[in-house]
């Protein structure tokens, strides 16, 4: 059995990268201030033209498409809202300190912008349920940054369409290799970040298979299970035959095949916007 991986070595993990704390960290410290405006965090993170970017280009990407042309960077922390910078600031953080695949990328975004659509439906937040979102499968990049095989480990399970005893599979394998799995280091890594309990249960949680703790945690769970059907190329007929398949809760079956074309495309245009992913590749498993 390997040696198992603590939370505490993950966060230390992080910590030895001092050169690529400062901005995401300054951020991610007085984003928590009560009397913190959106001026004031706006002047923090432009200091750093890599998040200028990234929160400029979220802020007028399809994803908050009703607010388009903003051309301040105030503007834009107002309108994608603080949950979103300091989910941006930490998926940046986190890109300059480890090697993030372009297919954890992918994942990400497109779970994020499945979350949101979810949230809309369900009278939940966008915002916070895209801001969840992007950061739900941290634990990933995470455990490959400490353990280079881990690739091997989560390739079946990705490849293959996403049922009730494959989440178990996994969650069982990462259990038996690391002592951990990579949805509570997650939520380990946001909690030491101060991100809100309600985003930390959502998702530590985004594995488990019964019910929902929260709507939020309902749209972070029907936003990856909906990421897993478009990456499988499978049609909705094809896939939904799988024995126990794992689909959406919150989106009517009938609505399905119109909600995952916006988000496949809503997240095409996104990934090529912030991360310079073709949309020939976003698609891609």
């Amino acid at each position: 059995m390997a040696e198992v991986i603590t939370a505490e070595q993950l966060t230390a993990r992080i910590a030895e990268f001092e050169p690529s704390r400062s901005v995401a960290e300054r951020v991610l410290a007085v984003i928590d201030r009560d009397d913190i405006g959106a001026a004031e965090l706006a002047t923090v993170v432009g200091t750093d033209p890599a998040l200028v970017e990234r929160v400029m280009r979220t802020a007028n990407s399809v994803v908050f498409s009703s607010q388009a042309n903003v051309r301040t960077l105030q503007h834009a922390v107002a309108v994608i809202g603080f949950e979103t910078v300091r989910s941006l600031a930490l998926a940046s953080f986190v890109e300059g300190v480890m090697s993030v695949s372009r297919q954890d990328w992918q994942r990400s975004v497109m779970s994020a912008v499945g979350a949101a659509a979810v949230a809309r439906g369900i009278g939940l937040d966008p915002q916070l349920a895209f801001s969840t979102g992007l950061l739900h499968d941290i634990g990933h990049a995470l455990l490959e940054s400490l353990d280079p095989s881990y690739a091997a480990v989560v390739g079946a399970f990705r490849a293959e369409p996403l049922t009730a005893s494959s989440e178990a599979a996994l969650v069982r394998a990462e259990r038996g290799r690391y002592g951990i799995h990579h949805a509570l280091i997650a939520g380990d890594v946001l909690a030491y970040w101060n991100f809100a309990p309600d985003i930390v249960e959502a998702v530590s949680h985004h594995h488990t298979p019964k019910g929902s703790l929260s709507r939020l945690h309902g749209a972070i769970v029907d936003g990856y299970r909906l990421t897993h059907w478009l990456a499988s190329g499978l049609d909705l007929e094809e896939y939904s035959r799988a024995d126990d398949v794992l689909l959406p809760t919150y989106l009517r079956p009938e609505n399905l095949h119109v909600v995952a074309a916006d988000v496949r495309s809503r997240a095409e245009t996104l990934l090529e916007d912030l991360f310079g992913i073709p949309a020939s590749h976003a698609s891609a498993r």
